[in-house]
C-alpha cells in the first residue's frame, strides 16, 4: 500500500470519527489500523495520522 493510499484512507477515517487534532488520534488509529491491517505498516499509519492531525 502506498503512502498516498494510506493518506486517503486516513482522511476518510478522521472525517468519520470527527478527529480535530493530535488529541483525537486515539479515535482514528484503532479504526484505521483495523481497516488497513495486513496492507500497511503501523508506524507508517501512525506517521500519516499524526501529520494530518497536526495543525
Amino acid at each position: 500500500m502506498t503512502r498516498e493510499e494510506i493518506i486517503v484512507a486516513a482522511r476518510q477515517v478522521i472525517e468519520e470519527v470527527g478527529a480535530q487534532g493530535p488529541g483525537d488520534k486515539g479515535k482514528a488509529m484503532p479504526k484505521l489500523i483495523a481497516q488497513l491491517k495486513g496492507s500497511a505498516d503501523g508506524r507508517e499509519i501512525n506517521a500519516v495520522v499524526t501529520e494530518l492531525l497536526t495543525p
